[in-house]
């Protein structure tokens, strides 16, 4: 199961990373057909206005999020196997991108995404961190 769902994530963020820029715009993402997975949505987020889901950040990560660039956030699930359900966000500049791929999570049943390493220690960035790197 573990090297399956690896498998059908990497999947997702090739295929979404493959996709022209010229060829696809953040909106018809959401239109994308892919085995055992929805998007849910695939919309622009405005340079500046991310602010994630859930209770407040603290003030480090909101600084962090205030400095972010325009960004295509997509959104989805995908569920593998009937007992499954598993969601993930993938994160692709609106311009600028270095070409390099940066993914993390969390293995069993964490159920959390790093939006941003905030003030917390950590040698890996979160998602905010990594896309205002390029």
């Amino acid at each position: 199961m573990r090297s399956k769902l690896s498998a059908t994530a990497c999947l997702v963020c090739s295929i979404l990373l493959s996709f022209p820029v010229v060829a696809a715009t953040c909106d018809s993402l959401a239109s994308l057909k892919l085995e055992s997975t929805s998007i849910t949505p695939a919309q622009i987020v405005a340079q500046g206005t991310f602010v994630p889901p859930g209770p407040a950040p603290n003030p480090a990560a909101l600084v962090v999020y205030k400095s972010l660039p325009a960004f295509c956030r997509v959104q989805g699930v995908i569920q593998p196997s009937s007992d499954s359900h598993i969601e993930f966000e993938v994160w692709l500049p609106a311009s600028g991108w270095n070409g390099r791929y940066m993914g993390t999570g969390n293995g069993g049943y964490a159920g959390a995404l790093g939006y941003s390493s905030g003030l917390v220690a950590s040698a890996i960035p979160g998602l905010a961190e990594a896309l205002r790197d390029g």
